[in-house]
């Protein structure tokens, strides 16, 4: 018999919920900082557009370069100098969120065409 961590699915559940509403109170302060007051995605469509792409194609580019930092320091076993693991998961979770809200965005605005 090997010992192997066990993790109780409960504790899980909570502690993924204290990430989630971590999650959410960045989103918020990060929304206060960067975008317009009428329009969330304003500073994604922003970039977007200096660089000849769309909102989403900006968000996904962002979210592969979470990706590869992550991969790299996981892959390779490096320890972070700057960010947490952590705090490029939480971006990877609300950079998807906000790839959602685009998407949703740019689906509404087609169908009221």
């Amino acid at each position: 018999m090997t010992d192997k961590p066990v993790t109780d699915f409960d504790q899980f559940l909570q502690e993924t919920r204290a990430i989630l509403d971590r999650c959410l109170v960045i989103l918020s302060k990060k929304n206060h900082d960067y975008s317009e007051v009428t329009d969330a995605f304003s500073n994604f469509k922003s970039s977007a557009e200096l660089a000849g792409i769309t909102p989403a194609q900006s968000l996904l580019t962002l979210l592969g370069m979470r990706m590869a930092r992550l991969s790299q320091l996981i892959g390779n076993g490096k320890q972070p100098m700057n960010e947490k693991t952590e705090d490029t998961m939480i971006d990877l979770i609300n950079y998807t969120l906000l790839l959602r809200g685009v998407i949703q965005e740019e689906s509404q605005t087609k169908n009221s065409l």
